[in-house]
């Protein structure tokens, strides 16, 4: 088989299973990466297989049916032109471990499930909407549209940093276990690096996962005791985050970065979910009725602790 070829500069790279030794292999990739393809040059090739892939830009309406839950490629399929088809399902696996967790442990009533296809639905399908708007600027076939594409690219790229500003912000969770109005929830939080006890490393590193609460406050208030259940039957991490330039108790904010997100938030404590996404920011004396709605939410089951008070 004779095979000459203006590949579209698009493609990028071609994978050819072909029955040819290593070393015409190699001349053709020789080839293609000096351009023999655009420039005309034949190439004579066994062609042992050919495969048509059709993307799909697919979700289910239904994530969760009594005890059978939908995730990864069974709840949606994306064309995989922004990478986030294995991502998404990696994120409803975080979103759907820690509810499942929760009500096989008998901690929460098994209708904290229904959240998981409300929280994952609307952000898988921004990525797959994303996505397909990107494969329409990627697969452009016509060679002159695709010139005027990589022409208008490269000018912007020339022009300076301000092509990625126009990236938009990732999207929010909704609706499910989150704060009800606050603008912070369903963001991911932040991760980076802390000192604590003279153990350096990341937040989840050094105080492990789960549900926590984050604050750079120098006191917390006294938790009611129908507050301090919630926190210990959960298992809440409540950790004060000191600044690099005013250490104190807490942990050290080793790059600045909790500080400075705190500062983006305009508050200084954050209930951060077991998936990393956030509860709520709220200044520290609404930590009490953030923690209350995150109780009515989380449908817990009545099961008597000791209350918490005092220091974090």
């Amino acid at each position: 088989m004779e095979l000459v070829s203006q590949l579209p500069a698009f493609l990028g790279a071609v994978v050819l299973i072909a029955s040819v030794p290593g070393p015409a292999v190699a001349l053709l990739i020789r080839r293609c990466s000096a351009g023999g393809f655009r420039a005309g040059v034949p190439v004579v090739l066994g062609l042992e297989r050919h495969t048509v892939y059709q993307f799909q830009a697919r979700w289910t309406r239904e994530w969760r049916r009594g005890r059978i839950l939908l995730a990864g490629d069974a709840a949606h399929l994306m064309p995989p032109f922004l990478g986030q088809g294995m991502c998404s399902g990696i994120r409803d696996a975080y979103d759907l471990a820690w509810k499942l967790g929760m009500v096989l442990d008998g901690v929460a009533d098994e209708g904290l499930l229904d959240t998981y296809g409300s929280e994952r639905l609307p952000h898988v399908q921004y990525f797959i909407d994303r996505s397909v708007e990107l494969g329409r600027v990627i697969c452009v076939t016509d060679p002159e549209q695709a010139s005027a594409r990589d022409r208008e690219l490269k000018a912007a790229a020339a022009a300076g940093p301000g092509l990625s500003d126009r990236s938009p912000p990732a999207p929010r969770l909704r609706p499910g276990v989150l704060a009800t109005g606050n603008p912070a929830a369903g963001r991911l939080s932040v991760q980076s690096r802390l000192a604590i006890g003279g153990r350096l490393g990341l937040l989840d590193d050094l105080v492990g996962r789960g549900w926590m609460v984050l604050s750079t406050a120098d006191a917390f208030p006294d938790l009611p005791p129908s507050v301090s259940d919630l926190v210990q039957k959960l298992d809440m991490k409540v950790l004060k985050i000191d600044g690099r330039d005013r250490p104190g108790t807490g942990a050290i904010d080793v790059d600045g970065r909790y500080v400075e997100w705190f500062g983006e938030l305009g508050v200084d404590t954050v209930v951060v979910r077991p998936d990393f996404y956030v509860y709520s920011a709220m200044p520290v004396e609404q930590l009490t009725p953030t923690l209350l709605e995150l109780r009515s939410q989380l449908q817990l089951t009545q099961v008597s602790v000791r209350p918490m008070t005092g220091e974090p």
